[in-house]
């Protein structure tokens, strides 16, 4: 179970966030926030959650396009549990087990915020869904720098 978590599970959800997000981006309703005539999406002229929204900024439902993102979002959870587990390869010095405990900790809650982006998306819940986002790249930092150290 332990591989299960610390490899398999690392490999896959970011492999299926990029094909879920290539996936979403080509069913996108198309529209942006400065031009909602756009075809389709654009990496230069849209967010990344844009793929999420209900609709889009051509104001067309934008369901499977915010079916995978959103989905892929909250897969970002897997993720964090697998952190929980990946501070044992540490056990064999205390401090350095510890600080990759705090480490999946912050990874953890980071990853569930990450999931809060896809729960919430900006069209319907804007101040929500960047409070998820902001937050959840400001824990990915400490997180990652604890591992680092460790």
């Amino acid at each position: 179970m332990f591989y299960f978590w610390t490899v398999k599970v690392i490999r896959f959800v970011p492999i299926f966030f990029v094909l879920a997000s290539i996936i979403a981006a080509y069913f996108y309703a198309g529209g942006n926030i400065h031009n909602p005539n756009q075809v389709g999406y654009s990496v230069t002229h849209n967010f990344l959650s844009d793929l999420g929204g209900y609709q889009s900024h051509s104001e067309e439902v934008n369901f499977i396009s915010a079916f995978f993102f959103n989905m892929a979002m909250f897969l970002f959870i897997a993720v964090g549990v697998a952190f929980l587990k990946i501070h044992r390869l540490f056990s064999k010095n205390p401090v350095d087990n510890i600080i990759a405990t705090a480490g999946s900790f912050f990874f953890l809650v980071g990853t569930i915020f990450f999931a809060g982006v896809g729960l919430t998306p900006y069209d319907l819940y804007l101040d929500t869904h960047a409070f998820f986002a902001v937050n959840a790249f400001r824990l990915m930092v400490p997180a990652s720098l604890l591992y680092f150290v460790s």
